[in-house]
């Protein structure tokens, strides 16, 4: 899932930029990085930034939150996710796509979430959405499944190492209702329990 454009397409600048920008903020800190910084990182001029973003570092990573925020919602959205095993297994592939088509976004995401500030803010919102997202499919399941699905969810998401095949197996517990059977208590398979370890 991958996007695919020309090096000098917009889209591309800006997702060299968004990229760029959270990983200065990564390895140097929060905001103790300069647009010229930014230019030398991304190979993008100090003018197309000021054009795409302003003067606002805060407002470029928000920009991040938004961006990454939108790809998620669009997979989560879909009223057929939890229809089978392929579409479960797409819907997980998108999401992590999304966050890790920016490789610093997690450590970004995970350092900001608590914060009291504007990014905090942002990204405590996206998070609410995605929940609420997740939550209308799963509406005739207790509380205690939802949680426990979103658990496995999330973890299936963030885990810098989840090769294919666990994807896979996530998606066909899911579709067969071993981790959406609400009439039974939720007790994740050893295999499961093994892989999120």
């Amino acid at each position: 899932m991958e996007i695919k454009q020309s090096e000098s397409s917009p889209e591309n600048t800006y997702w060299k930029l968004i990229g760029a920008a959270l990983e200065l903020e990564a390895k140097r800190g929060h905001l103790k990085w300069t647009i010229s910084d930014l230019s030398r990182r991304s190979g993008v001029t100090r003018s197309l930034i000021y054009y795409h973003f302003g003067h606002s570092k805060v407002g470029l990573l928000l920009e991040a939150v938004k961006t990454v925020g939108e790809r998620i919602l669009k997979e989560v959205a879909n009223p057929h996710l939890f229809e089978s095993e392929k579409t479960i297994l797409g819907g997980l592939a998108g999401v992590r796509s999304a966050f890790w088509q920016l490789p610093f976004f997690s450590d970004f995401y995970f350092y900001n979430r608590k914060k009291v500030s504007e990014l905090g803010d942002a990204i405590r919102e996206l998070e609410c959405q995605c929940f609420q997202q997740l939550d209308s499919h799963l509406l005739s399941f207790p509380t205690l499944q939802k949680k426990g699905m979103m658990v496995v969810l999330y973890g299936a998401i963030f885990s810098p190492i989840v090769e294919r095949e666990t994807l896979e197996f996530i998606s066909r517990q899911l579709e067969n209702g071993r981790l959406l059977d609400h009439t039974r208590e939720f007790r994740p398979s050893e295999h499961l329990m093994s892989v999120l370890g």
